[in-house]
């Protein structure tokens, strides 16, 4: 993983639901973009939807982590049953 860690991903003594539950969020929410073909300028406010205070460092952290597993056997949306939907 990059030097730089994003605040979803951070661990803590205790991890909330919630936390997991935004972790997931932001997940679907990279793919959504990627789809759409958005910019970094346009998915940063919706990333900060979901984390305030998430950074343009974090968005490439997070995009980049999607886009590589969707790439891989372990791809979560980009399976043909998904696609199909």
């Amino acid at each position: 993983m990059d030097s730089h860690t994003p605040e979803l991903w951070r661990s803590h003594a205790l991890i909330h639901s919630n936390q997991i539950s935004a972790a997931d969020k932001m997940d679907e929410l990279m793919f959504k973009c990627w789809r759409k073909g958005l910019k970094r300028k346009d998915i940063l406010p919706l990333a900060q939807e979901i984390c305030s205070n998430t950074t343009d460092e974090d968005v490439s952290i997070y995009f980049k982590h999607m886009f590589e597993r969707e790439l891989s056997d372990k791809a979560k949306y980009l399976t043909e049953r998904r696609l199909q939907q």
